[in-house]
């Protein structure tokens, strides 16, 4: 993926509600704080967004550090999450979170909304951001950057949060819903 420097990972649709075009503009903040010894790597199949976020990318100062993988195969994803920084998820909206529960069990930092699912799936495992908020954004990316102790806490908690998600889980809990309903 021509990834050569340290490097913050989002990983999804490239769709309006994944809020990419704030997380662009934040990580040009974040460079501007921390040095071009970073990248960002947009990774996921195109979606409704798309066309803004190249647009973007190609007018940002940042954009020989910002990388489009496209759509990336189920088992390059924990290689890709695992040298990850963190995984960047500001969603403004999020029916469950796949790559933040991926992440976390992979062992990956986490920085995420804290609206909708998202504070449930990665409660005590993450750093929430206002995603409306570009300054929100950037202190959290500065914060697990500046502070090693707080990067090693997330990276031990991940794993332990994503425990309690499993296909075998939720086919229980779906079926005890059905057998609810139905009596």
């Amino acid at each position: 993926y021509n990834i050569k420097k340290n490097y913050f990972l989002f990983l999804g649709t490239l769709d309006p509600r994944k809020n990419l075009e704030r997380l662009v503009t934040a990580f040009e903040a974040f460079r501007e704080k921390h040095g071009e010894g970073w990248q960002l790597v947009l990774a996921g199949r195109e979606g409704a967004a798309a066309s803004r976020v190249y647009a973007q990318v190609m007018a940002s100062p940042a954009r020989s550090d910002i990388i489009f993988t496209g759509y990336v195969e189920p088992d390059m994803v924990a290689p890709l999450l695992r040298g990850a920084t963190a995984l960047v998820a500001p969603s403004i909206y999020e029916g469950f979170g796949m790559p933040v529960t991926e992440a976390l069990a992979t062992g990956t930092p986490v920085i995420t909304s804290r609206f909708g699912s998202l504070p449930e799936v990665s409660t005590g495992a993450a750093l929430f951001v206002d995603p409306y908020d570009i300054n929100s954004i950037v202190a959290a990316m500065s914060e697990l950057v500046s502070d090693s102790a707080k990067e090693a806490d997330l990276r031990a908690r991940g794993p332990e949060a994503a425990r309690r998600y499993s296909w075998e889980q939720c086919a229980r809990e779906t079926f005890q819903v059905y057998k609810e309903i139905l009596e």
